[in-house]
């Protein structure tokens, strides 16, 4: 694997403080990835991005250039690589 797309995940949190929601919580971690685009690979959905399963932490949206997408899928977390399903938010 070649990790040669710097990519910025987003992790969102909702803390509950004395009984009520508190103000969003946002985490942003940069890492390096694989990037390919789902529909060469024949996915329904707009990109795929392969990481380092130790730097996966959960996040639900991922920001690679311009371009922010909702995170639909992981899978391979307890391997060595984590493969991030994606699909492109419009109007991000």
């Amino acid at each position: 694997m070649i990790f040669d797309t710097q990519i910025t995940l987003r992790l969102f949190s909702y803390p509950i403080v004395n009984g009520q929601t508190a103000e969003k919580l946002e985490r942003e971690t940069t890492v390096w990835a694989e990037y390919y685009q789902a529909a060469q690979a024949g996915k329904r959905t707009d990109a795929i991005f392969r990481m380092h399963s130790a730097e996966y932490g959960g996040e639900q949206q991922l920001v690679c250039g311009s371009d922010v997408f909702d995170i639909v899928r992981s899978y391979g977390q307890e391997t060595e690589e984590t493969e991030l399903t994606c699909k492109r938010r419009d109007g991000a």
